[in-house]
């Protein structure tokens, strides 16, 4: 078979190389589009008493820097909030519905804190934390949801401990989300096991934020929740469940 000399001339080969470079900015830009954008509810614990903005978000905006895959970490706590005021999910939503398009929408909320030392029944706590879960589901079903459980105060009472403790085996067996960030269980979360993690009887510090950051950034990891998996930090227990 003889081969026939094929010529092609230069426009041929400036549509070629365009259309590929078309189709190159055509998938970078698909990837750009999908990106985690991870809203966190929370009290002054996730906000960061004490710490000076070295929250746990904020180390999980550090872990996201050099990852190919786009991260967006935006912490909306505010310091003495509670989730009986039903003001969480408000500001959830809102953010939420401010997330770049074709985003993983994931909300993660560690309430109750200040609902304990106020004396609010367990019940009563569970159930606006079900509401808060059921609003962010009904207007964003793709979403996924954390929830964290309530670590110690030192210095509690025995009746803020028992609806500590009732709350926890709600959220662990009941709640309907997608992670359960089981804090109460991690020694290193708690202020009566390991106080020099915390700047008080409740507020982590810097290391304790960063340990909070590492169970984060691991459960979402193992859970599939990027689509090119950073590594996990294993510098800390990632404790959760379900």
């Amino acid at each position: 078979m003889v081969l026939q000399h094929i010529c092609v001339s230069d426009e041929q080969v400036f549509t070629v190389r365009l259309i590929s470079t078309i189709l190159i900015c055509l998938s970078l830009s698909a990837k750009a589009q999908t990106s985690v954008y991870s809203v966190h509810e929370g009290d002054s614990t996730t906000s960061g008493d004490g710490v000076n903005g070295s929250n746990y978000v904020f180390f999980l905006k550090e872990m996201a820097v050099g990852n190919s895959f786009p991260l967006v970490f935006t912490n909306i706590a505010t310091g003495g909030d509670t989730i009986s005021n039903n003001v969480a999910a408000t500001d959830t939503l809102t953010r939420l519905t401010n997330a770049p398009f074709n985003s993983r929408l994931i909300a993660t909320v560690y309430l109750g804190l200040n609902d304990i030392s106020l004396l609010y029944p367990s019940t009563n706590i569970a159930t606006n934390l079900l509401i808060w879960t059921l609003n962010v589901r009904t207007s964003f079903p793709a979403a996924k949801i954390l929830m964290a459980t309530i670590w110690p105060r030192i210095g509690d009472s025995a009746l803020k401990d028992g609806i500590r403790t009732n709350l926890n085996s709600w959220i662990r067996d009941a709640a309907p989300v997608d992670v359960v960030l089981d804090f109460a269980t991690n020694s290193a979360l708690n202020p009566q096991i390991t106080p020099g993690n915390f700047v008080d009887n409740v507020h982590p510090n810097v290391n304790g934020h960063r340990i909070m950051a590492s169970n984060v950034w691991d459960a979402m990891q193992v859970r599939g929740y990027f689509d090119a998996p950073p590594p996990r930090t294993l510098n800390a227990q990632a404790l959760f469940v379900r």
